[in-house]
């Protein structure tokens, strides 16, 4: 008989087992270590990505409100003092206007304005608005912007200087707290866009802009009522590049628009560069040169044709002064405030051709130099009625006064560099082929005459990025 011995494989399995026990043991640490290390990266890559959230939220906050602050204006009278009230309420009404409050207001006391939480797809920002003295008194603004998402948050913070800046009122072609009426023919366009020639009332009468016949105005209508107080009458007419009436008054017309703060005014500039007297007394005929002359209340002079007037023209009142064709304004008019503001017996008439480039044609000589610093403004008749009726050329600068009127065949054959501006609650009109071509493009300054805004403009090396703990 032949006997097999069958080997266990007892001993072996207990060996494969004891390998297998020590390979853990071996392997344990390093899974434990890599599960903690990704658990780590997982932790870190959602800290960096609060983070990057955060100062997305900072940045994309500052970005907003530099563009918000771009459209400040305040009082031309804001000091230390005021400054956080005259910021804080046009902030708030800016900021109420895109509707980003979200309910909340922006707050301000004497120590800073104070915009509270905007919300974002990822995060939120605050900001602060903190008035600044300098040490030699000049009046400036740190923007400090916030950005949080989760726990973490960045902060952004730039320097604004307070400088002057155009009222908003210049922004459109023609404006007027007074009605406006165009009519006939009359014709208002931007020489290098449609919207230059939009126009604006603020006046509160039942028709505070008329349009008739087959006048056209390129840009669009503004006022600061309800836009049922625009009335457009017959189908010739054409606003906005439009002429069907219901698609103007859709796409055209826009009631309740803000009131763009009329500038006041600053005629202190004006006498004390006048040289010569004109009165009663003075011999007045056509083709003489007038150079910086103040003319006296009561004188009501008929300047001939192809007069010259250089400088200053400086008017008391009361006057009624005549300008034939002809003549050639390289000047700045300007009244005395009118004396009462009786447009009945206080006028300016042009009659015939007009040439006016204004101060920008003096020649740089002594005589000249105080007036050339005054620039943008051609008229500035608080008081007067003032009145076009023939063609004008170059007609540099903006043309204000009480009340205006283009009549008959009345034109700016090249285009007005400025805007026409009512600045009292008086009808203006355009009527016959009055004919108005506005260019905006070639003044960056500060109309002489006005009392300006105090806008915020950035310093761009003062900007500031840090996280915060």
């Amino acid at each position: 008989m032949v006997q097999r011995r069958v080997r266990s494989g007892r001993g072996r399995r207990g060996v494969v087992f004891i390998l297998c026990l020590l390979l853990i043991v071996v392997i344990a640490p390093f899974a434990i270590v890599a599960f903690a290390s990704v658990e780590r990266n997982v932790s870190m890559s959602g800290n960096f990505r609060d983070i990057v959230c955060a100062r997305h939220a900072a940045e994309s906050g500052m970005g907003f409100l530099l563009r918000v602050l771009d459209d400040v204006r305040m009082r031309p009278e804001t000091d230390a003092g005021t400054l956080t009230a005259n910021l804080g309420a046009q902030v708030h009404e800016i900021l109420e206007g895109t509707g980003n409050l979200g309910g909340g207001a922006v707050t301000w006391d004497a120590a800073a304005v104070r915009v509270p939480a905007v919300r974002l797809d990822d995060g939120e920002f605050t900001a602060t608005l903190v008035p600044v003295v300098e040490a030699d008194g000049t009046l400036r603004c740190r923007l400090v912007v916030v950005g949080t998402h989760a726990a973490a948050r960045c902060q952004t913070s730039i320097v604004l200087n307070l400088v002057k800046k155009q009222s908003r009122v210049f922004d459109y072609g023609v404006a007027s707290r007074g009605a406006i009426h165009v009519t006939g023919s009359a014709l208002i366009e931007g020489k290098n866009f449609p919207q230059a020639a939009s126009v604006l009332s603020a006046s509160d009468e039942p028709v505070a802009v008329e349009v008739g016949g087959s006048a056209t105005i390129s840009g669009d209508i503004y006022v600061t009522g309800d836009s049922d107080t625009v009335v457009l009458k017959g189908n010739s007419l054409s606003v906005g590049g439009e002429s069907n009436l219901l698609k103007i008054m859709e796409n055209h017309v826009h009631g309740a628009t803000d009131d763009p703060q009329f500038p006041p005014l600053d005629l202190t500039p004006f006498p004390p560069l006048v040289k010569r007297i004109v009165d009663s007394t003075t011999s007045v005929s056509g083709g003489q040169t007038w150079n910086n002359i103040r003319i006296k209340a009561g004188t009501n002079p008929n300047f001939g044709s192809q007069a010259t007037f250089n400088g200053i023209v400086y008017v008391e009142s009361p006057n009624s002064i005549s300008f034939e064709g002809g003549c050639t304004l390289n000047c700045i008019i300007v009244t005395d405030g009118g004396g009462g503001g009786d447009t009945s017996t206080n006028r300016l008439n042009f009659r015939g051709s007009v040439n006016a480039p204004g101060i920008s044609a003096l020649p740089n000589t002594a005589e000249f130099a105080a007036v050339k610093a005054l620039g943008g403004t051609l008229i500035l008749a608080p008081g007067y009625n003032v009145t076009f009726r023939g063609s004008s050329n170059n007609v540099s600068g903006i043309l204000a006064a009480d009340q205006l009127s283009f009549a008959g065949n009345s034109s700016i054959t090249t285009e007005l560099k400025g805007t026409v501006l009512g600045l009292r609650d008086l009808p203006m009109s355009l009527s016959g082929n009055a004919t108005i071509r506005i260019n905006h493009g070639d003044w960056d300054g500060l109309a002489a005459g006005f009392r300006h805004p105090w806008g915020l403009t950035e310093d761009p090396g003062s900007y500031v990025e840090s996280p915060l703990p």
